[in-house]
């Protein structure tokens, strides 16, 4: 058995304590977007007490042609994301700020091709970007999207891998302790899907009120969940307990879209005006930026090594440091056979311990082969110790 074959092996590497390798995780401005007329930009804050950091961060009015409706800006690797309701596109920049591409928009015409069609946020899981589409498509030279899908893509090329069903019209996608969480606007839930799309059942309902906009999803300082809900009668913020559980609604006077902690306990939150700083203790609120802003997103580092497989809490996507968390994350795949976020995020080499091209000292035929095994092990621990940056 793999396990037993290589415990010992395990407990004389690390021993009963190892070293961090690599830098210490920085502290990851927060990226909030805005789509105001003449004013669509992102703007960063500090995660500690919001203070504004950068605005604007990324001015979208001159990055990007055509830009309309923005909802947010996703690090995928050395690339930003950033998905338009209104053009139907997602559009990837370079950490720069220059342009890539724009998956779903015609490079000749600058037309939507009918390949998405009233889109929303975006999430990494499992290596692949997800991407909430609402519409199907009528017009364009694809014509392709279909109502209420989540589209799964490449995240070098940007290409379709596949697709699969949301509950309703879906609105944002978290991992919320390993779970993939998916918010909508038809049956107003937080549905929960396992890394293939097979949707699990539902997660996080609300009752009197019952959500009616249900958005944007954070994880909250003391470990619940909470719901962003934009709508009019039942906005507020809906804090749900780690097992789902509805706890309480907190009524802003306003539809926030999205809300996080700050790590001095105070919090932040969006709706159709302004980016708004909540003091906890005198429940005073006070605007950060004035606009129309929408989903709030970590800046996050790129990957800096095939070891950078889970984030400081131990979840199951990287977040630019070799750290305790990682080797959490391995060692629970690497003893757990059922096939979840934590599995497959850890299966970076094929049973030889070959990584991927991707990867100095890669190869053809390395990287993922769909178990986590003794190769995964041997790679693992090889970068953990002596960790490899992208060329």
């Amino acid at each position: 058995m793999k396990r037993a074959s290589v415990l010992s092996a395990l407990v004389a590497v690390v021993g009963s304590s190892f070293a961090l390798v690599g830098a210490a995780h920085a502290e990851d401005p927060l990226m909030i977007v805005s789509f105001s007329t003449g004013a669509r930009r992102v703007i960063t804050v500090s995660p500690v007490n919001g203070n504004v950091l950068q605005d604007p961060f990324l001015n979208l009015q001159t990055l990007i042609p055509g830009v309309a409706s923005p909802m947010q800006v996703l690090p995928v690797g050395n690339q930003l994301w950033i998905p338009d309701q209104v053009a139907d596109n997602v559009t990837r920049l370079t950490r720069g700020g220059e342009i890539i591409d724009q998956l779903g928009t015609d490079p000749a015409t600058g037309l939507a091709t009918g390949r998405f069609n009233n889109v929303r946020g975006l999430g990494i899981i499992n290596g692949e970007v997800w991407l909430c589409n609402a519409d199907a498509a009528t017009t364009g030279t694809e014509a392709t999207a279909t109502a209420d899908t989540i589209y799964r893509l490449d995240p070098f090329t940007g290409a379709t891998l596949g697709s699969f069903p949301a509950d309703g019209m879906p609105w944002a996608i978290f991992v919320y302790n390993g779970r993939v969480l998916i918010t909508n606007s038809t049956t107003d839930v937080a549905t929960e899907y396992a890394p293939d799309g097979t949707r699990l059942g539902v997660f996080a309902q609300s009752t009197a009120p019952a959500m009616s906009l249900p958005q944007m999803m954070s994880k909250r300082n003391n470990g619940n969940l909470w719901i962003a809900d934009f709508s009019v009668a039942a906005s507020g913020l809906y804090e749900f307990d780690p097992l789902g559980g509805p706890l309480t609604r907190i009524f802003l006077g306003t539809g926030p879209r999205a809300a996080v902690d700050l790590e001095n306990g105070n919090y932040i939150y969006t709706d159709a005006t302004a980016v708004r700083l909540r003091d906890t203790a005198n429940q005073q609120t006070s605007v950060l930026a004035s606009g129309n802003f929408r989903y709030i997103t970590p800046l996050t580092s790129p990957k800096v090594s095939p070891a950078d497989i889970g984030n400081t809490d131990a979840e199951p996507f990287s977040d630019g440091a070799v750290d305790n968390g990682d080797f959490t994350v391995f060692f629970n795949a690497f003893f757990a056979p059922e096939a979840s976020p934590t599995q497959l995020q850890a299966d970076i080499a094929n049973t030889d311990g070959v990584l991927s091209p991707t990867w100095p000292g890669g190869g053809t035929g390395g990287g993922p082969d769909g178990v986590v095994d003794n190769g995964d092990f041997t790679a693992f621990f090889q970068y953990f110790f002596s960790p490899a940056v992208l060329p």
